[in-house]
């Protein structure tokens, strides 16, 4: 869906990532990255506080997001923030 310009409404994509096996969760949240929007960008970051099993796909795309918003992510103990 991301190649043909299709987005799902974060929203969804929440919904997906709270209840989906391991393979779904990963395409949603590579599809929130591609959201572009700040909200999208909050949405990571609160789930690096509380989703430890997708670190690397959180960190990643929260990162390739916060680039493209010209703001810049920092880990801190709790989890990602604006740094």
């Amino acid at each position: 869906m991301r190649n043909r310009g299709a987005f799902l409404s974060l929203d969804l994509l929440s919904r997906l990532i709270e209840t989906s096996s391991s393979n779904a969760r990963i395409g949603a949240l590579y599809m929130v990255g591609a959201l572009g929007s700040r909200a999208a960008l909050d949405y990571l970051l609160a789930l690096s506080r509380t989703l430890k099993e997708e670190w690397h796909s959180i960190f990643q795309n929260a990162e390739k997001l916060a680039a493209r918003l010209s703001l810049r992510v920092i880990r801190t103990p709790e989890g990602l923030a604006i740094g």
